[in-house]
């Protein structure tokens, strides 16, 4: 995250009235205590969060009482730096299990006195589920840690072993005056798991066609038209995807198209120009279909509008 955290960025929570949601959550001065109880409530709220999506967990900010405003930010109400450290916050965290290696926690000063403080807690999603103090395991629904159901504990457990995989699209314009343009299509591994195989379908507007270089003596790669006469391109790894690698495959298929007046006038009857929202039921979308090992499929869409520059 890239927020400087001070009492000037806690005010604008206050100021903008930023509403408690799955990723953020206020917790007033009264929440540290050094009582079992208030201590595992602690290890709760933090593994919730982590279990969840994570998020933001802020402490020295109180909701307002009424009802009408709950889950509100009020105001600051600051903590004793000498009674509750950043090192005595750490300790409490890392009785959660399995420990929280990447989670992060910034002290803020506060201009109400010398020692006075508040804690952010940055919390990543985890890749495995975290146990409270209480030997429970907890998650966030309505803005409240919850005790988690068994097939929740182990849908968290099953993030790292799961793939997650995007794919995007863009273009080289490789002959600008004559508007021809090489397809460009990346495959994104965006989780922990390295992905085996991997297999993406994708349609090609067959109004605008495509340059006849096509290699289609990949055994990796298929064409054929679908029932709407649009072009399918079906695409099979060869080699396994690491974790964070963004692969481009376009060049393989080398795809190439052309946009002239011709083109682009049958596909101004789909409002393709410029400003145009591409939200309309009647536009021209590129769609994909993306398969990777035990993941479930994957789908999406670009509209052509921004796959060239004519």
């Amino acid at each position: 995250m890239t927020v400087e955290w001070k009492e000037s960025a806690l005010q604008q929570y206050i100021d903008d009235q930023i509403e408690e949601s799955l990723t953020l959550e206020y917790k007033a001065a009264g929440a540290f205590k050094k009582a079992y109880k208030e201590k595992t409530e602690i290890t709760k709220d933090v593994s919730a969060m982590a279990n969840s999506a994570g998020g933001i967990l802020i402490y020295g900010i109180a909701e307002y009482k009424s009802l009408d405003k709950k889950h509100l930010p009020e105001k600051i109400t600051p903590l004793d730096r000498k009674e509750f450290s950043k090192e005595w916050l750490e300790q409490v965290i890392n009785n959660i299990q399995p420990r929280m290696n990447d989670l992060l926690i910034h002290p803020v000063s506060l201009s109400s006195g010398p020692e006075d403080v508040a804690y952010v807690v940055e919390i990543p999603q985890s890749t495995t589920a975290h146990q409270a103090t209480d030997k429970r395991y907890y998650k966030r629904l309505n803005f409240v840690a919850e005790a988690m159901d068994d097939y929740e504990i182990r849908d968290i457990l099953n993030r790292q072993s799961v793939p997650d995989a995007l794919v995007e699209f863009g273009f080289d314009n490789l002959q600008p005056v004559e508007h021809t343009y090489l397809l460009k299509v990346y495959v994104i591994n965006q989780g922990p798991a390295v992905i085996e195989h991997f297999q993406l379908e994708f349609t090609f507007p067959y109004v605008v066609g495509y340059e006849r270089v096509f290699i289609q003596s990949h055994d990796n790669i298929d064409l054929r038209s679908d029932g709407n006469a649009d072009y399918v391109i079906t695409y099979r790894s060869k080699s396994v995807l690491f974790p964070n690698e963004k692969r481009e495959i376009g060049h393989e298929m080398n795809w190439r198209y052309r946009m002239d007046s011709e083109k682009y006038a049958k596909l101004g009857a789909f409002d393709l120009r410029p400003g145009f929202s591409a939200t309309r039921k009647d536009t021209v979308f590129v769609q994909w279909t993306l398969y990777a090992d035990n993941m479930p499929p994957k789908k999406g869409r670009v509209p052509f509008r921004e796959l060239h520059q004519f």
